[in-house]
């Protein structure tokens, strides 16, 4: 899709698998190399002409890809591998794939706890980040042959004993100093954006520290935070609204739109264009959102006329590349 500085907007598209919506954020690499992960468990890697190159499955039985691959600047993919109805407590995997044009590889897997993980992110340092269903963020080093946990951040459990759920993949702010995610108790009716510094780890643990939280009640859990050059937050939750903090200033909410704003209840976690936009997706189609004041500029309805899909329902991040093009999948 085409973002429309000038109307009309264009579109192709990419029938991932017949029948089956895919829910899962495409990712684009340097060389415009693009990336998703299918619904049933697969990474699957398209040339820029969209043009499928290879499929890879976790070569662990019963294991499926979930969430959305990072691609790190030596082009290695990361990602989190689970397993369905996981009544046996099995470990989940980080996954380190090396995709060598006609294939992928395993570079490395590492266990991490058996509570469904999400997306991860990386640092320029190669630390990976990624939190679980445990209330825990994992720090990761990529040592080339294997990777390895320097430290663990846990969210203290409820008043109740049940872990708070990190719902959304850990974000960084410019300077890679600062982490926000969001976090859920075991029912979504209270959630946080959670800020720690990894800058200046603690001298006696050698964790992070806690920045500031900010809780909301009642509003759905929060996706993934971005975070823009200015160090604004922007989160959106399962119930359709969105919020802007300001990572430097304690957390101070900048502003707040309501369902009402868009008409629908459920949003993916907003990408940040160059025009200063933020973008988001929802079971309609695309929004187009003023970041300075929170004002929806434009939406985008899907025309499903053609397309051999169920329904509508577009939840998947919207991946922006240089030429502004924008990437969604449902």
């Amino acid at each position: 899709y085409i973002a429309p500085y000038n109307l009309p907007v264009t579109r192709q598209s990419i029938l991932i698998t017949a029948n089956t919506k895919n829910t899962n954020s495409l990712v684009i690499s340097r060389d415009n190399e693009m990336y998703t992960v299918s619904n049933d468990g697969l990474l699957l890697a398209f040339n820029h002409n969209f043009t499928s190159r290879w499929s890879f499955s976790p070569p662990s039985l019963g294991y499926k890809f979930i969430g959305t691959p990072m691609i790190s600047n030596d082009e290695t993919i990361y990602l989190v591998a689970h397993v369905d109805n996981n009544s046996s407590n099995l470990s989940n995997y980080l996954y380190a794939i090396i995709d060598n044009k006609t294939q992928a590889n395993e570079k490395w897997k590492l266990a991490i706890d058996n509570k469904t993980s999400v997306s991860c992110v990386f640092d320029a340092s190669g630390v990976v980040y990624v939190g679980t269903n445990s209330g825990t963020i994992y720090a990761i080093k990529d040592f080339i042959t294997h990777g390895n946990s320097i430290w663990t951040y846990r969210i203290d459990p409820e008043l109740n004993g049940n872990p708070y759920l990190i719902t959304g993949a850990p974000t960084f702010n410019i300077s890679n100093t600062n982490l926000c995610f969001g976090y859920s108790n075991s029912t979504n009716t209270s959630s946080s954006i959670h800020a720690i510094d990894i800058s200046n780890l603690h001298v006696s643990t050698g964790k992070p520290q806690l920045l500031w939280n900010k809780t909301v009640t009642d509003k759905g859990y929060f996706n993934t935070p971005s975070i823009d050059d200015s160090g604004i937050i922007y989160a959106a939750t399962s119930h359709g609204y969105i919020y802007a903090y300001d990572i430097s200033n304690n957390g101070a909410n900048k502003w707040t739109t309501t369902p009402l704003n868009i008409n629908d209840a459920s949003l993916s976690t907003i990408s940040i264009g160059s025009d200063d936009h933020i973008y988001v997706t929802s079971s309609e189609g695309l929004n187009v959102i003023d970041s300075s004041n929170g004002e929806l500029l434009w939406k985008y309805f899907i025309d499903l006329s053609g397309l051999s899909v169920n329904d509508g329902n577009y939840n998947s991040s919207p991946t922006i590349d240089a030429n502004n093009n924008i990437y969604f999948g449902g």
